[in-house]
């Protein structure tokens, strides 16, 4: 009750090696039970299947021939009944966020004083992933689109993977404030959801620190950059606003 449904993801991760092993027939018989209690029940809700999120054929770095084998099948699967739509998740991994050679020494901070070497370094850190991330994310939609031309997309988990050092750094905030602001405004993409700290995957606006750099106490979530970023804008006096997307 007073709960907004906007659509049902079936599969997830499973259609994976550890599980079906990327054959779509294994995976469709887990969840096709539930796809039919749907359709009766709930004919107005959307159901999503999940697709593989780096096929060969897709453009993407690191594309997979058994993610395009999967898609395939699944792709001609969701294009034949209505009410169902594919869904992906999108992670900027590495190989979407390259990492500096060279880390930045470490100074104690002082608010009167410039810092150009920080200021160098953050910077090409933020080049590295903007000049990369849109490769991921345009290759993936284009993609989805070209092969489900009526359908909805969502993209129903999306944040960084293992990115190395560009982790917690203002980078990652604009890359994820570009995100929002771009694909939010795509009339084809129905669900835009950043992953969350809810879960122990990992990144989001909020989640478990990495144990690389620190180790969380009894698996506790730690606030990361994104949220520090909006709870010191939130705390400015005499700030400037600009026009956003996002509310």
């Amino acid at each position: 009750a007073g709960l907004n449904v906007i659509a049902v993801e079936f599969g997830n991760e499973v259609y994976s090696g550890t599980q079906a092993n990327f054959v779509f027939d294994v995976y469709k018989n887990w969840f096709e039970p539930l796809r039919l209690l749907m359709e009766t029940n709930y004919p107005q809700i959307p159901c999503l299947v999940f697709l593989a999120p780096r096929p060969k054929d897709s453009g993407v770095l690191g594309g997979r021939n058994d993610h395009k084998t999967f898609n395939d099948v699944a792709i001609t699967y969701i294009n034949s009944k209505a009410n169902l739509h594919p869904t992906v998740h999108i992670y900027l991994n590495d190989r979407e966020c390259p990492v500096t050679a060279n880390p930045v020494t470490p100074v104690i901070f002082n608010t009167s004083t410039d810092y150009p070497e920080l200021e160098d370094y953050y910077l090409t850190l933020y080049g590295q992933a903007n000049a990369n991330y849109i490769n991921l994310w345009e290759s993936t939609l284009n993609y989805i689109k070209t092969k489900c031309p009526t359908k909805q997309l969502h993209v129903t988990e999306w944040g960084f993977d293992n990115y190395g050092d560009i982790k917690n750094t203002l980078g990652t905030g604009a890359i994820a404030w570009k995100i929002w602001n771009t694909y939010g405004k795509d009339e084809r993409i129905t669900s835009l959801l950043q992953h969350n700290g809810i879960s122990m995957a990992g990144p989001g606006m909020i989640f478990p620190v990495h144990p690389k750099y620190d180790t969380p106490s009894e698996g506790l979530n730690k606030r990361r950059v994104d949220y520090w970023l909006y709870k010191l804008y939130r705390s400015l006096s005499g700030k400037k606003t600009l026009s956003s997307e996002i509310t």
